[in-house]
């Protein structure tokens, strides 16, 4: 039973998990993999260096 003048609850809960059995709880938001993150980079930079107009596709920056 709730003592009478309770106010209610406000749960905040924070996901974590192991990335083995023997380590500390780790947000979800941590990158699991750096090799993931230096994927990404990569595709960035190429992103960055295709031609302009590239596969047909204009922006609207790149009419002029």
């Amino acid at each position: 039973m709730r003592p009478e003048g309770a106010k209610s609850w406000r749960w905040e809960v924070t996901p974590r998990w192991k990335r083995s059995p023997n380590s500390a709880y780790v947000s979800y938001r941590e990158n699991a993999n750096s090799a993931q993150v230096k994927v990404y980079a990569v595709q960035l930079v190429l992103a960055a260096r295709r031609p302009r107009g590239w596969a047909g596709h204009r922006c609207a920056a790149e009419a002029d």
